[in-house]
């Protein structure tokens, strides 16, 4: 892996430059609230799965939460994540501000992009990581990431238009444990829900849940073995959605 792949930190120095996806207890500035806290869950919502010794990719890791316990616990991490909000696939909801005037929605996402990118750094800082970061597109990652014992996939494929495309770049660079943590589906048949309405235009970022099915069978087209398939739930602090909310957590294992 090459140096110039991956982000130099940002300089960050107070938690009011900064938006946390995740919550997370700060070594120096203590404790900060995020849309998702997980605190305490970070073994369950990964599947239990062991992390000492092994290298990790951490994919949509927003404001780093499950990078950074992948590290407490004795895993070298490389974090991935957008590198601009035009790479966001949101629907363009008739009435949302990203179809009716895309370049305020563009600069809007990305200063909103930006806040989270420095809450990572700053984690960073605090928590004196080792991680390295990649910024780019899911679809795209580059063979020089290289192969990973672990990749983790938390919470990012309902965001995105198109999750065969992603799961089959993504799953080219695990060697071993792939692990997708989504709201699912509980359903055999490999079948998908459109998440988006016509009545609701500003919610237009969420778009897909599949089912189980769908991720067993895509998962064996691409090499991969359905391990285990856990579902608990998990505390969102969204405005409107504050409530524990289910997250199922699929283990895939490569098959030699």
């Amino acid at each position: 892996m090459t140096n110039e792949l991956f982000a130099h930190p940002l300089l960050v120095e107070s938690p009011s430059e900064c938006r946390f996806y995740h919550a997370l207890d700060l070594p120096i500035s203590g404790p900060q609230e995020g849309r998702w806290d997980l605190r305490g869950r970070f073994d369950s919502y990964t599947g239990h799965v062991p992390f000492a010794g092994k290298t990790v990719l951490d994919v949509g890791t927003s404001s780093g939460f499950l990078t950074f316990e992948a590290e407490k616990r004795g895993a070298s991490v490389i974090s991935v994540d957008a590198e601009s909000a035009a790479q966001f696939n949101n629907i363009p909801i008739r009435g949302s501000l990203y179809a009716d005037d895309y370049d305020a929605w563009l600069k809007q996402d990305n200063e909103m992009l930006s806040r989270t990118k420095r809450a990572y750094w700053l984690a960073h800082r605090e928590f004196n990581s080792k991680a390295r970061v990649y910024y780019g597109s899911i679809y795209t990652l580059p063979n020089q990431l290289g192969q990973f014992d672990i990749v983790m996939v938390g919470q990012i494929l309902v965001h995105l238009t198109d999750g065969i495309h992603a799961l089959t770049s993504v799953a080219k660079h695990c060697k071993d444990t792939l692990i997708i943590a989504e709201g699912m589906l509980q359903e055999d048949a490999p079948i998908a829900q459109f998440l988006a309405k016509a009545e609701n235009p500003q919610n237009n970022f969420s778009i897909w849940h599949y089912s189980v099915g769908f991720y067993r069978n895509l998962m064996a087209c691409l090499g991969f073995k359905l391990q285990s398939n856990t579902t608990e739930k998990y505390r969102c602090n969204v405005v409107g959605w504050d409530q524990d909310i289910a997250i199922t957590t699929l283990v895939f294992k490569r098959e030699s």
